[in-house]
């Protein structure tokens, strides 16, 4: 199973909703030239990362939020399975 920051953006924002209003703050760049559309098929968040040449705080900041928005999605998906 591929890890959630090697998986395309658009396909995270289809199967996590949540992650756009993080990803719209993190990757402005990319909504304000409204390049969104075109590389968020091909882009992964780590190459969105690279990309936007974010410091190292901000950057673990980005990761510690998204990887907890994922965490609390995949654990009420996997309850609701039991």
């Amino acid at each position: 199973m591929r890890l959630p920051i090697e998986m395309k953006i658009q396909q995270l924002i289809q199967e996590y909703p949540e992650v756009e209003a993080l990803f719209k703050e993190y990757f402005k760049y990319f909504y304000d030239e409204k390049l969104d559309e075109i590389l968020f098929k091909r882009l992964s968040v780590k190459g969105a990362l690279n990309i936007i040449e974010l410091d190292e705080a901000k950057k673990e900041e980005f990761l510690e939020k998204f990887n907890k928005i994922v965490t609390i999605k995949k654990e009420v998906s996997n309850n609701g399975k039991n």
